[in-house]
C-alpha cells in the first residue's frame, strides 16, 4: 500500500468516526444539551485559546476554573518547575484551532460523562528566561500540533480533564460510543456477570474451605472446581473484575482515583500509579486493554486469593510529573506489559475481587 492510499484510508476512517460520534452526540443531547455537537465544539475551541493564554501568564487561578483537579496537579507541578528555574512558557495560537468531535460517553452519573475532541492548531511555543530571552529549542518556535482533549462536566459546563498527543490518543477513534446509559453494553454485561456470581457466593472467610486439601490439578481447574459452588471463582467473573480494574486504572491517570481505589488496596494502588520509589514519577496508560489472562495459583486463605498473570496492551510510559520527561516506555507506540496481580475475595456483591498486589507494571 502506497503512502497516499494509507493517508487516504486514515482520513476516511476519521471522517467515518466523526460522523458516528456526531450521531451519538445528537442522541446524547436529547438527555443533556451539553452533548450537542455545536456546544462541544464551541466550548472546546474557547477552552483551547483561553488555556494557552492562562498558561502563558502563569495564571493558576484561571487554569483551575477550566481544568479538572487531577490534571491541574500535574500542570501546577510543571508551572512550579518553570518558576524555580526563572522561566516562563509562552504559547500563542497562530492558526486554529480546528476541533473535531470524536468521542461520546453519556452515563447515569455526570461525573463519568465525557466528550472527546481532536484539536489541531499551529502554536508558537517558546520558553523565555528571566531577561525575556528565548531559550533555543531543537523543535523550533512554531509547530502544528494534534491532540485529543477529553472534556468532563463541572458546574453545568465542560472543563478539560485530559490531554493526549496524537499517537497516544488514537484509541479514542475506536473506543465505544455511549450515547445513553442503557446503551453501555460493556457496563451492563459486567453488572450482570457480577450479579449472577454474587447470588452463588458464600462468605469470603468460608470460601477457601470449599477447595479440597488434596486437590492436585492446575490453578485454572481449581478455580473452575470452586466456581461450581461459588460463582465468583469462575474465570469469566475474574476476567470481568480484572477488566474493570484496567479501565479504572486508565481513568485514574487524569481522572479521579476513587474507582481504582475501590478495586485495590492502598499498596496495590501505589504500585499501579507510582511504580517507582518517587511520587514525581507516575505511570501513564492510554487505551488500556487486558489480554491473555492466566490463573497461576489459588490460595485457600482465609480469605481466598487468586494469583493471575495478564497482558496489558496500550500506550504505557512512566513520566516525571514536574518536567514531563519520559523515564520508561514511550508516548508514541503501543506496548504490552506482562502484569502479575494478586486478587483477594471480599464480601462485596458488586466488587468481590480486590487487587492486593501488583508487579510487572513498569514498561520496558
Amino acid at each position: 500500500m502506497g503512502l497516499r492510499a494509507l493517508l487516504g484510508g486514515r482520513r476516511r476512517a476519521r471522517a467515518d468516526r466523526e460522523a458516528a460520534a456526531r450521531l451519538a452526540a445528537l442522541e446524547a443531547a436529547q438527555d443533556d444539551p451539553l452533548f450537542d455537537p455545536g456546544v462541544v465544539a464551541g466550548r472546546a475551541a474557547a477552552l483551547f485559546v483561553a488555556i494557552q493564554r492562562a498558561w502563558s501568564a502563569d495564571d493558576v487561578a484561571a487554569l483551575r476554573r477550566m481544568v479538572g483537579p487531577e490534571l491541574m496537579v500535574e500542570w501546577e507541578a510543571r508551572l512550579a518547575d518553570f518558576r524555580r528555574k526563572g522561566w516562563r512558557n509562552r504559547v500563542d495560537v497562530v492558526d486554529g484551532p480546528d476541533v473535531r468531535y470524536v468521542g461520546v460517553t453519556n452515563r447515569a452519573q455526570d461525573a463519568e460523562d465525557r466528550a472527546v475532541v481532536r484539536v489541531t492548531a499551529a502554536l508558537r511555543d517558546v520558553v523565555v528566561d528571566r531577561r525575556g530571552n528565548v531559550i533555543p529549542s531543537d523543535e523550533g518556535e512554531v509547530a502544528r500540533i494534534g491532540e485529543f482533549w477529553s472534556l468532563g462536566k463541572r458546574g453545568g459546563d465542560w472543563v478539560l480533564v485530559s490531554v493526549e498527543q496524537d499517537r497516544e490518543g488514537a484509541h479514542h477513534l475506536s473506543d465505544p460510543l455511549v450515547a445513553a446509559p442503557e446503551g453501555d453494553d460493556a457496563r451492563l454485561r459486567a453488572d450482570a456477570v457480577m450479579e449472577l456470581a454474587a447470588a452463588d457466593g458464600v462468605p469470603a472467610g468460608q470460601a477457601g474451605e470449599l477447595l479440597s486439601p488434596g486437590f492436585s490439578g492446575t490453578a485454572r481447574a481449581a478455580a473452575l472446581d470452586l466456581s461450581l459452588v461459588d460463582g465468583r471463582f469462575a474465570p469469566d467473573v475474574l476476567g470481568t473484575a480484572v477488566g474493570e480494574v484496567v479501565d479504572a486504572w486508565a481513568q485514574a491517570v487524569d481522572g479521579p482515583d476513587e474507582p481504582l481505589a475501590a478495586r485495590t488496596t492502598p499498596q496495590a494502588l501505589q504500585a499501579l500509579l507510582y511504580p517507582t520509589a518517587s511520587y514525581r514519577a507516575r505511570l501513564v496508560i492510554r487505551g488500556a486493554e487486558g489480554r491473555a489472562l492466566t490463573i497461576v495459583a489459588v490460595a485457600a486463605g482465609p480469605p481466598p486469593e487468586v494469583r493471575l498473570e495478564l497482558e496489558v496492551a496500550g500506550v504505557q510510559y512512566v513520566e516525571d510529573r514536574d518536567t514531563t520527561e519520559v523515564l520508561a516506555g514511550s508516548r508514541r507506540r503501543r506496548a504490552t506489559t506482562r502484569q502479575r496481580w494478586t486478587l483477594r475475595l471480599f464480601d462485596d456483591p458488586r466488587r468481590p475481587w480486590v487487587v492486593v498486589g501488583a508487579a510487572g507494571v513498569v514498561p520496558g
